[in-house]
């Protein structure tokens, strides 16, 4: 799922700033030149919530998660 982000990243020329933190990922988005969400933003937030309705868990990572 993260290449998946980098390479759309490269693709459109537009970064964001990425958490990763155990089992959460946190993406910020915003232009810098204006300082304000724009329609670049928009598109890539409605791409990167499509990659993670398509991701899945594992039957492996759902047991890992319920031993804690």
């Amino acid at each position: 799922m993260l290449k998946t982000l980098l390479a759309y990243e490269e693709n459109v020329q537009h970064h964001a700033i990425m958490s990763l933190r155990e089992d959460s990922l946190t993406i910020e988005l915003t232009t810098k030149d204006v300082e304000k969400v724009t329609e670049i933003d928009k598109e890539y937030a409605k791409f990167a919530d499509q990659v993670f309705k398509d991701v899945v868990m594992s039957p492996d990572d759902v047991r890992s998660s319920t031993r804690m």
